[in-house]
């Protein structure tokens, strides 16, 4: 469960990303625990991760299915342990953990006790030859220190993509959508801008011109699926007021410098989020107004009797 817009939105870049990383997604079903007398409505599309052979493999996501049986979606979890499934954000085999497997949110929460994988419903796939992304990871920024940077993100196999969050600015002016806009919406919203770099890592070892196709070719299905898209397929709000938009597509000349073997294209793509206030503050009853709307009670008209009929006869005109 993660308390960030931009976090859960650069994860929903990912899911819309995922048939480039595999045809097929891991579906689980986990027996998740409350603490004893804790009743914990656990929501849709919450995130968590697996703990593989004792080390938590956050680059492992998941997230929970919409429970059929509510009409929120939600689960509710009970001491006595509840089934819930779950998927995984994208393909690839490395996502095909075993049974028995404990899982955990971003947040641990006191409410919850276990998370254990009691069937694998459904296998992952790896991608496909085309335009195949081999592994894909959030990390804070590849800059200036690429090979420390790359080596953190957990990115083991290429080719790659890294997700950065970049910058949030107000959307004053023209959103992505490219409609004039103001960044206010109403009296408690307003509208934000964040800015991501989808650096795209291609290692072929054949020679530069099959890096460069190869690369060049992730970055323009990468185009493809994210341009104007507004929400995911399972649900998660990616970009509204419009849809993602794509700023700029560049080759990283500096970083190049320094990894002579990778050829790294970077997409800066942009999405439009609000924010609604939060104002906790109390005011002095003297400061403080209501108002009382009652809807009129309907007055019965006397009764006439049945009105008289009147005849119109049409003045001849010949």
């Amino acid at each position: 469960m993660s308390s960030s817009v931009i976090v859960d939105t650069a994860r929903a870049m990912m899911n819309i990303l995922h048939p480039m990383t595999g045809d097929t997604r891991a579906i689980r079903t986990l027996t998740v625990t409350a603490a004893p007398a804790v009743t914990f409505l656990l929501k849709a599309n919450a995130w968590l991760f697996p703990a593989v052979n004792g080390r938590e493999r956050p680059d492992l996501l998941f997230k929970t299915q919409t429970n059929p049986g509510r009409p929120d979606g939600a689960w509710e979890i009970t001491d006595a342990g509840v089934a819930v499934l779950v998927i995984s954000n994208l393909g690839g085999i490395r996502h095909n953990v075993p049974v028995a497997t404990s899982f955990k949110f971003d947040f641990p929460s006191d409410d919850i006790v276990t998370m254990v994988v009691a069937t694998a419903d459904q296998e992952a796939t790896d991608p496909p030859a085309n335009c195949a992304i081999q592994d894909m990871s959030i990390y804070e920024q590849t800059e200036p220190q690429f090979f420390v940077d790359l080596r953190r993100s957990a990115i083991k196999q290429f080719p790659a993509v890294i997700i950065a969050f970049d910058s949030m600015l107000p959307s004053d002016g023209s959103t992505v959508s490219t409609l004039a806009r103001s960044a206010k919406v109403g009296t408690r919203s307003s509208l934000y801008r964040i800015n991501y770099q989808l650096n795209t890592f291609s290692s072929r070892g054949e020679g530069d011109s099959i890096r460069r196709v190869e690369g060049l070719s992730i970055a323009d299905e990468i185009m493809r699926r994210l341009t104007d898209r507004r929400a995911t397929d399972d649900g998660d709000c990616l970009s509204n007021p419009g849809g993602v938009h794509i700023l700029n597509l560049f080759r990283n000349s500096e970083a190049q410098q320094n990894f002579q073997k990778y050829y790294i294209y970077t997409l800066l793509v942009a999405a439009t989020v609000s924010f609604e206030t939060i104002d906790e503050r109390t005011f002095s009853p003297w400061l403080k107004a209501i108002l009382n709307v009652s809807k009129p009670q309907e007055i019965p008209l006397p009764n006439q009797g049945d009105l008289p009929l009147v005849v119109d006869n049409e003045i001849d005109m010949s």
